[in-house]
């Protein structure tokens, strides 16, 4: 596959900055093929800026999105509930999903999310799933990853953290 056909639900803050990046080319390989958003102001900022998506691929409804847009994959940018929604219906449809963390809100969700992945994947072997974790190249939080590997810090015995 030469050029991936991406199609993004949600254009929130990271949905918007993730197709912002792929229209200026920023994402080799990579196109934006259709776009997604229940809002309809964020429909109509999409149509403004990503002229490359033709008319017909810009849709209020995540599930007409995956069942008739021409894309090869997914980017998952909802609400954090909405994750396994999405990525289960992508998977239905053999498209390849990335999605923003966390994976799910709940631990059945995740669960459910990664056994629609096996199974999409046994009768679709090329097919890609990744979560997004955009903290994990920030050099503060490496040091201390690497702070609590190397045990300068003792025993971790609980860990809370809160990004917002």
């Amino acid at each position: 596959m030469d050029c991936v056909r991406i199609g993004i639900v949600g254009l929130g803050n990271m949905g918007t900055l993730t197709a912002n990046f792929i229209h200026a080319g920023e994402i080799a390989h990579c196109v934006i093929g259709a776009v997604c958003d229940n809002r309809t102001e964020r429909i109509a900022y999409a149509k403004a800026h990503y002229a490359e998506v033709p008319e017909t691929c810009f849709y209020e409804d995540f599930r007409e999105m995956l069942a008739t847009a021409p894309i090869d994959a997914v980017y998952i940018a909802t609400p954090h509930y909405l994750h396994p929604a999405v990525a289960i219906e992508a998977f239905s449809r053999g498209l390849h999903v990335i999605t923003e963390k966390p994976e799910a809100v709940y631990t059945e969700a995740a669960r459910e999310m990664n056994a629609a992945y096996a199974a999409a994947a046994a009768a679709h072997p090329h097919l890609k799933y990744a979560i997004m974790y955009n903290q994990r190249t920030n050099p503060y939080y490496q040091r201390i990853r690497e702070m609590i590997r190397s045990g300068e810090l003792g025993v971790l015995r609980r860990a809370v953290w809160n990004i917002t």
